[in-house]
């Protein structure tokens, strides 16, 4: 959780595959997030890492869904879908179902 203090160090020895971020865009508004992850752990991650593929965040990415058959044998997809909803729905007036852009 990218919301208050950190180990910059712990971070970079877990060498992970992916940081996975559920957030809304205030995380931008954290020192933490912005000076440590970002301006630190990932640009060492990127540079050093063999492993570290990227940095997701949810609200930019969408759904973020990993299929893990084994400790080798893994993959991961995002999904980013923005749907809307008519004045007529939000009235009852017809199924409420969202309506994919």
């Amino acid at each position: 959780h990218f919301h208050g203090g950190l180990s910059t160090n712990y971070l970079k020895k877990v060498n992970p595959y992916l940081f996975i971020t559920p957030a809304e865009a205030a995380v931008y508004n954290r020192s933490a997030y912005v000076e440590q992850v970002m301006g630190e752990v990932v640009p060492y991650l990127e540079a050093n890492s063999n492993r570290f593929i990227e940095n997701l965040l949810d609200f930019e990415v969408g759904h973020i869904i990993i299929r893990v058959n084994d400790s080798t044998d893994w993959k991961y997809e995002t999904c980013y879908e923005n749907y809307w909803v008519s004045d007529s729905l939000l009235n009852n007036s017809q199924p409420a179902t969202g309506i994919n852009h």
